[in-house]
């Protein structure tokens, strides 16, 4: 393969590291697929407390693949960017972040008035109908939920005007 995307006519000598790292990363890109297909990700929340008082007064939402190959974000982010499922992780991100935490709510195993810190990708937006299901299913939260931006994905800032405007419009809250 090495040969084959160098071009034609070309010999190289095999090198095993290139190998490996192949190997690497087709179980890795075959990793994401089960989880996705399987909805194998996990939302973990970090208090966040009040330095002053040592109140906790919010969480933040941090993904987790359940896999044993692939268990970082980052990797996980990094496939879904190459294989055009970024938008599959945002709706993932808000509709199971959400849940997870109100279950967490329900049970009374976290702050009752506590914030709920989502991470949202700049480049991606839920359609007008998940934007819908999100706010009929999770209506209660929706005076908590604090959205961060992720830094990473490159700022598009007409997009996230508008993004912010329609969360803010169909929560009910003021811009």
């Amino acid at each position: 393969y090495q040969v084959k995307h160098a071009g034609k006519n070309s010999v190289t000598e095999f090198d095993a590291e290139l190998y490996h790292q192949a190997g690497e990363s087709l179980e890795l890109k075959q990793a994401f697929w089960e989880i996705l297909s399987e909805d194998r990700i996990a939302y973990y929340f970090q208090p966040i407390a009040d330095a002053r008082t040592g109140k906790i007064r919010a969480y933040e939402a941090l993904m987790r693949p359940d896999s044993p190959v692939l268990k970082r974000p980052d990797q996980f982010l990094k496939i879904a960017r190459k294989e055009g499922r970024m938008g599959e992780v945002e709706r993932i991100t808000w509709f199971k972040s959400a849940e997870m935490f109100q279950s967490l709510l329900d049970r009374d195993l976290v702050e009752p008035d506590a914030q709920l810190f989502v991470n949202s990708l700049a480049s991606q937006a839920l359609t007008p109908e998940q934007m819908e299901m999100f706010h009929e299913r999770f209506a209660a939260l929706q005076p908590r939920l604090v959205v961060e931006i992720v830094e990473a994905e490159g700022l598009d800032e007409d997009n996230l005007k508008v993004r912010l405007r329609s969360i803010l419009i169909s929560s009910g809250a003021s811009t």
